[in-house]
């Protein structure tokens, strides 16, 4: 079987699962979830020459399509980082983060999160917790009013649950320190979208 037929038919199959929404090929849905990931806007950027980010990085099931795109009736699309992608970003330097839920603070209602961050060459695992605003276009977390008094000097930083000299190693202590689940990695930034489920299903909308 030649390569052009191998790459042609999981192009055609998307094509056939994405038929409900008008004009959305297989090819431009993918350009939109680069576009949506990376934030680029470019087709030199979209190409990646330098091969360090791929659509494989973009993970298997996991968090969902933006908002605007569910609206437009494009189907939703879920983005967690696998193992091996989650440590290459951080190889990279780009950290990695996964929402945890909600949590009541002293009658609060709030929120936890955990990031793993690149620091100097050594990798920092923190945990976050932030007032729950009740909004689901809240997206930002690390701008959320933080209740962690550790957190009082430098919001966003979170209260550091270790700091490791080999990403496996990060990912695995925030695993174990702060409860995170194996194989719920997303890119940082991503987790929000996490939140902005919780606030839906509240709502009773999926």
């Amino acid at each position: 079987m030649k390569l052009h037929t191998l790459v042609a038919r999981p192009e055609r199959a998307g094509d056939q699962i994405l038929r409900p929404a008008p004009g959305l090929s297989y090819r431009r849905f993918m350009a939109l979830v680069m576009v949506g990931e990376l934030g680029v806007s470019t087709q030199r950027a979209l190409a990646d020459p330098d091969g360090e980010r791929t659509l494989g990085e973009l993970g298997g099931p996991s968090e969902p399509w933006s908002l605007a795109n569910q609206k437009q009736g494009y189907p939703r699309l879920m983005r967690y980082l696998t193992r091996s992608f989650a440590v290459g970003a951080l190889r990279r330097g780009k950290g990695i983060e996964q929402f945890l839920g909600p949590v009541d603070v002293a009658g609060e209602p709030a929120i936890r999160w955990v990031s793993v961050d690149p620091r100097g060459g050594q990798y920092r695992v923190a945990v976050h917790l932030g007032r729950d605003p009740d909004d689901e276009s809240v997206r930002d977390l690390a701008n959320l009013l933080p209740l962690d008094p550790a957190e009082e000097q430098y919001v966003g930083e979170g209260r550091e649950l270790a700091l490791v000299p080999d990403p496996e190693t990060a990912i695995t202590q925030a695993e174990t320190l702060a409860d995170a689940v194996p194989g719920q990695w997303v890119n940082c930034g991503v987790a929000g979208e996490g939140y902005a489920d919780l606030v839906r299903s509240r709502r009773g909308v999926t």
